[in-house]
């Protein structure tokens, strides 16, 4: 491991951090701070331990990934990874796990997911102990969302895998057309992105597959990500939608209802979108969308579902719109109080920030026509010898895919923040969404109940931080 000696902490110095409350003030967002550095009272003893427990998604990319990584842990340290795949939620199987004294020493779970952890000074501060002890900058070292979707109130609690292209990206099927019937758009007219929203409705508009006078396979779908692609929307346009000083949501208002526009009503008008009562990934997967913006998932899948699929940037609102793109962030790996195996957990999280480890876990994984690739959050992937083409047509769109994501990092943001439960934002925001598509509620309603709810959560997140 290519560690930072010279700044390395004392092992009694680590483990304090890691078993001891520091008493500190309450953020001045009323956030964690050092709540969230989760350390427990009573200094852990060594254990000497060559075990280390990981908890992961019950989902074979992330299964087969932290496998690999832990092969190459062991090879270096000799410590035995136990890989425990869980059920999603994986917040709510680490809470039970902790009430219940059975739970992992690390999880793989995404940034996004820890804040009801955090309100309970559940999870370790690893900004010094991890990442200044290891010589990581995270400033430099790591792009997008990927350190930002950990980061809370300046300090970090986990060590990022990938990033986020939810709001970047769209793909689309292109049959029953050809390629010469595509020669306007992107990519076959040498573009990454769409010129304006009307050239990709007017795509999706051709797309669009009927039947005896019914639509089989619909033009265009945004459902599903709603957060990503609504919150970037008002980024682009200037919107400061969470007004971090003033602690207030600002979601009742003109750019609120251009958003719905751009992402629901205008495709609605058209005809080109439906509510489909599922996400944009079942639905592409399903034949039953032609094109999708948001998760494109099914662009790894091209030649297991027997289509082509070509990934565009989309468009921004106006040309004046900033280039922003806000994401919910990726996965990675975070540590907890009390846990089994403490210096094998920071240990394992340092290793993380090395080259080595970011090799060990990155291996695009092929599964039954399906070519898993992910954009990592590290800049030690970008000259990784698998990111190579070998010829296979749908390998080597994938391979394509993920040096435009690292392009579009640089302009990638994350969502979330110090404004309380992002699951609940993020509800409160799609499900609005999902009325405004089958017309149960107008946009202008939708904006007023983003505005209740988001309110309303946040001051139940403060009363909740004040009780822990």
């Amino acid at each position: 491991m290519q560690l930072n000696r010279k700044a390395t902490l004392s092992r009694r110095a680590m483990l304090k951090t890691m078993g001891t409350v520091v008493a500190t003030g309450v953020l001045a967002a009323c956030t964690p701070t050092q709540q969230g550095a989760g350390q427990p009272a009573g200094a852990a003893a060594s254990t000497a331990s060559k075990e280390l427990v990981l908890w992961c998604l019950k989902f074979d990319p992330h299964i087969q990934g932290n496998t690999n990584r832990a092969a190459a842990y062991e090879k270096v340290t000799g410590i035995k990874t136990t890989i425990q795949p869980r059920d999603w939620p994986l917040e709510t199987a680490i809470a039970a796990g902790m009430a219940a004294g059975v739970f992992p020493d690390v999880c793989q779970i995404m940034g996004k997911r820890l804040v009801p952890l955090l309100v309970k000074n559940s999870v370790v501060d690893i900004t010094d102990i991890v990442y200044k002890d290891a010589g990581s900058d995270p400033q430099k070292d790591w792009v997008g969302d990927g350190v930002p979707c950990y980061t809370y109130d300046g300090k970090i609690y986990g060590i990022p895998q990938d990033i986020s292209g939810i709001s970047f990206f769209g793909g689309y099927r292109w049959d029953p057309l050809t390629e010469a019937d595509l020669a306007a758009y992107p990519p076959f007219n040498g573009k990454e992105a769409f010129d304006s929203y009307e050239q990709m409705w007017e795509l999706a508009k051709k797309l669009q597959v009927e039947k005896d006078g019914k639509v089989v396979r619909w033009g265009l779908s945004s459902e599903g990500w709603e957060m990503s692609n609504f919150t970037t929307i008002l980024a682009q346009l200037g919107r400061k939608w969470w007004d971090p000083e003033n602690k207030k949501f600002d979601l009742d208002n003109e750019d609120t209802l251009k958003a719905l526009d751009l992402l629901i009503m205008t495709p609605l008008k058209m005809g080109i979108e439906t509510a489909q009562g599922a996400n944009v990934v079942d639905s592409q997967t399903a034949g039953k969308v032609a094109m999708v913006r948001g998760n494109v998932q099914t662009f790894f899948c091209q030649e297991s579902l027997k289509i082509d699929e070509s990934l565009f940037v989309v468009p921004l609102p106006n040309p004046e719109a900033k280039k922003i793109y806000l994401g919910e962030g990726g996965w990675g790996y975070s540590t907890f109080p009390k846990v089994k195996n403490p210096e094998n957990a920071i240990n394992f999280l340092k290793w993380l920030t090395t080259k080595e480890g970011q090799y060990a876990g990155f291996a695009p994984t092929t599964q039954e026509g399906c070519y898993w690739i992910g954009a990592n959050a590290s800049k030690h992937l970008l000259d990784h010898p698998a990111i190579k083409k070998n010829g296979n047509k749908y390998h080597d769109r994938v391979i394509d895919m993920f040096h435009l994501w690292y392009k579009y990092a640089e302009f990638g943001g994350y969502f979330g923040g110090l404004y309380g439960y992002i699951d609940q934002v993020e509800t409160a925001i799609g499900a609005a969404a999902a009325d405004c598509r089958t017309s149960t509620i107008t946009p202008e309603q939708a904006a007023k109940r983003m505005q209740e709810l988001c309110t309303n959560q946040w001051e139940q997140y403060q009363k909740d931080i004040k009780q822990a």
